[in-house]
């Protein structure tokens, strides 16, 4: 109980020591990156395009090969292509940069 305690007062302690300002997150125009389980399926590469703060269009790319469980063969090739369109809305000073 003892020990309980004393990690609620230490966390109690740590929270309190935070100013409560927000990080300013800074976005790059392009990226280029691997996801795992994503909108491409098992595996995808993407590259994703920031047009406006608002605006960022994402192209992905994933394929890989299926096979049957019960005999351990290959069955074919699952190939994606995946295209993502995001608009940022909300006040002015909660938009991305």
């Amino acid at each position: 109980m003892k020990k309980i305690k004393f990690l609620v007062a230490a966390l109690c302690f740590l929270v309190s020591l935070s100013d409560g300002k927000t990080q300013e997150v800074i976005h790059s125009r392009n990226s280029v990156y691997f996801e795992v389980f994503g909108n491409g399926g098992l595996f995808s590469i993407n590259y994703e395009r920031g047009f406006t703060p608002n605006l960022y269009c994402r192209l992905g790319f994933g394929s890989w090969e299926t096979f049957d469980i019960m005999d351990r063969s290959s069955k074919g090739r699952i190939t994606t292509i995946t295209v993502l369109v995001s608009y940022f809305t909300g006040h002015k000073k909660a938009i991305l940069k």
